[in-house]
Order: structure tokens, then C-alpha cells, then sequence
């Protein structure tokens, strides 16, 4: 009996585990749950530069890239060198869900920056 016992301490302990994580995913999502709508925004790859150099954004908002250059670009957070686009060909697209301000840079040319800003 004392392992039955054990058996089902475990499985009430996972299951409050379980409904802890469900409810602190659902504060989460409602506390980044805004009235306002999702804003789409572009960044234009050209002339080695991402245009605007500066976007302001809000967290959940779509930032789509455009390559519209000769040369492949990508697009690299600056903090920690981790690209979280594809390389983009001339004429690729990527788009990414906003969740933090960041700085970002091209992979193949670190000189051209720019950032997503609060």
C-alpha cells in the first residue's frame, strides 16, 4: 500500500505542476494581450543599409525584410551574434514576431545595423 500511496503523491503532485504552468502561461498571455492591434511594419534591405535604421515597434507587432539589394543579407541580433533569419536572396522576404527591443546587424556585413525599438 505505501507504494500505491507514493504512486498517487506523484501524480497529484504533477498534475498541480500542470495547472501551475497553465495558469502562468494564460497570465502571460494576457498580460501581453493588448487592445491595440498587431502592427506591420517593413524594413528595406538596400544600398547595405536596413531602412528605417530605427523602427519602433511594440512587442507583438510583424516586421517583414525585404531584400531589395544584389547580395544575399541576413538579419542577426547583436547581442548574441544568433541570426533568426534566413540568408535573404534579392527579392526575399522575412518576416518576424516582435518580443523584445533589440539591435540587430547583418551576418555578411556587421557594418550595417539598425534596431527595434520600445
Amino acid at each position: 500500500m505505501p507504494a500505491i500511496k507514493a504512486a498517487q503523491d506523484k501524480s497529484r503532485l504533477f498534475q498541480v505542476m500542470i495547472m501551475t504552468v497553465l495558469v502562468l502561461l494564460s497570465s502571460v498571455i494576457c498580460a501581453t494581450a493588448s487592445s491595440e492591434p498587431v502592427q506591420h511594419h517593413e524594413v528595406v534591405i538596400s544600398g547595405f543599409a536596413f531602412v528605417p535604421k530605427v523602427l519602433a515597434v511594440s512587442p507583438g507587432d510583424i516586421v517583414t525584410w525585404v531584400n531589395k539589394d544584389v547580395v544575399p543579407h541576413n538579419v542577426v541580433i547583436s547581442s548574441n551574434h544568433k541570426a533568426i533569419s534566413p540568408d535573404l536572396e534579392s527579392g526575399d522576404t522575412f518576416a518576424f514576431v516582435v518580443t523584445e527591443a533589440m539591435a540587430y546587424e547583418c551576418g555578411f556585413h556587421p557594418s550595417m545595423t539598425a534596431e527595434l525599438a520600445f
